[in-house]
């Protein structure tokens, strides 16, 4: 439950309903973009802390966490993910990597977040057409690979 408006939202199995002055509705997709976008800009939802729930945390690859440890990282393999803020306990308390675990500690982060690739396209000239298209590339893997692929491309 939390506020909406002058209410609250609350969610029963699954729906999540809007509830102002004697009023209670379901809430459109439309709405909650809204209502989960305003949180955001306010940092109560930070985006790439947001759990992504297609996702298990123990798909993430060791190899690319593991390098963000450091001396006086937690010992735990949990706790330090969860402090780092790459997995999340969703609303059912489940672990989840969040946007932030799925870029960065996943060898094929597109497989869960559709839009996480680069798409590199050099033209010949200023206009943005395929006839003057000399090369194309979609660049995929962790987020720091796909930007140092994209700086060799351009």
């Amino acid at each position: 439950m939390g506020l909406y408006s002058h209410g609250f939202i609350t969610r029963v199995r699954g729906a999540i309903f809007g509830e102002s002055a004697a009023q209670k509705q379901q809430m459109s997709p439309d709405v909650l973009a809204r209502l989960f976008q305003q949180r955001s800009q306010i940092r109560l939802i930070r985006f790439d802390e947001q759990t992504v729930l297609g996702a298990a945390f123990n798909a993430m690859n060791p190899k690319l966490w593991k390098r963000f440890r450091t001396v006086i990282s937690p010992k735990n393999d949990q706790e330090f993910l969860e402090k780092m803020k790459l997995i999340a306990r969703d609303e059912d308390d489940v672990l989840h990597p969040t946007v932030s675990g799925v870029l960065m500690a996943m060898d094929e982060p597109e497989s869960f977040i559709s839009s996480a690739y680069i798409q590199a396209v050099c033209y010949r000239d200023v206009e943005r057409n395929a006839a003057y298209q000399l090369d194309a590339k979609d660049i995929t893997g962790p987020l720091d690979v796909q930007i140092q692929e994209a700086y060799k491309f351009v």
